[in-house]
């Protein structure tokens, strides 16, 4: 095939492509029943990326600095040497009278990563951390954590050995009310249909 033919199918794929977008919206759009109450324009808070293994750190020194809640959304929580600094930051926090709230997914196709999660929910149970799986209609992706509706970490980072030692993830500290209470809103919708 010559620069000709390429350059036509290239056209024919990005028309179809705007074709498609205009007249399927709905493919286009996530499948949800979470909507934010408002959309957040301007921020007078900061932020700052946490990148890589920078969110072992960043994360537990967000959780020691908590005064009044710690709500987290993970998708995978695995218990392992690398990730016990997180957990023992919320049992501490929990000693310390905060309220540490933590949702994991469940899944109906992903049985080992629900048997690992039930695991992780169980030691944080034991250690007077409140801790539950979602249904398993759906699936948990989100990795957020919400702390004293003033500070949010969202982004691809999972509690887990390869995402904390050595996988490429990228994240977000967001210092914000506005934001920190959307993400907390978001939560509480997760928290209660889950079981």
């Amino acid at each position: 095939m010559g620069k000709r033919g390429f350059l036509v199918i290239i056209i024919i794929l990005a028309i179809g492509s705007v074709i498609g977008y205009n007249t399927y919206p709905l493919l286009n759009k996530p499948d949800c029943s979470w909507q934010c109450q408002s959309c957040i324009v301007n921020s007078s808070g900061n932020a700052k990326p946490i990148l890589d293994t920078e969110y072992i750190n960043n994360v537990v020194n967000a959780i020691n600095n908590a005064h009044d809640f710690v709500h987290i959304a993970m998708y995978e929580f695995k218990i392992y040497n690398t990730t016990m600094p997180i957990i023992n930051a919320l049992i501490r926090a929990k000693q310390k009278g905060v309220d540490v709230d933590v949702i994991i997914d469940a899944s109906s196709w992903n049985k080992k990563l629900t048997s690992e999660n039930k695991k992780t929910i169980t030691y944080l149970k034991q250690h007077d951390v409140n801790a539950k799986q979602d249904s398993k209609k759906t699936t948990l992706h989100s990795k957020v954590v919400v702390i004293d509706n003033n500070t949010v970490i969202v982004g691809s980072t999972n509690i887990g050995y390869y995402a904390l030692t050595k996988n490429h993830e990228a994240n977000i500290l967001i210092k914000d009310e506005n934001i920190a209470q959307q993400f907390e809103n978001y939560f509480e919708f997760l928290w209660n249909k889950a079981s």
